[in-house]
């Protein structure tokens, strides 16, 4: 059977980002802000967020290496020294 219920709206990323500016309860962690950074083609302000989660050891960091989503991050020298510092090559 097709389901034909309409899709869920997208997540509106800038709304997201003020939430999460202002305090909101619902704070993501670092690597789920990371990659609201990436969907805003902001690469640098990633690869902080990234390096961050590596300074408070963030669970979900073990998934960069291979996450399709980290991608345009890998070929830089700062993505490559976050790999190493972690364990991950």
């Amino acid at each position: 059977m097709i389901n034909h219920e309409p899709s869920p709206p997208a997540v509106d990323i800038t709304q997201l980002l003020q939430d999460w500016q202002a305090g909101s309860r619902e704070a993501l962690d670092r690597l789920a802000r990371a990659l609201v950074r990436l969907g805003q083609n902001d690469c640098g302000g990633a690869l902080r967020l990234l390096h961050r989660a590596g300074d408070s050891r963030e669970f979900g960091l073990v998934t960069i290496g291979v996450d399709p989503r980290m991608a345009p991050l890998r070929q830089s020298t700062k993505s490559q020294q976050l790999l190493g510092r972690v364990g991950l090559t």
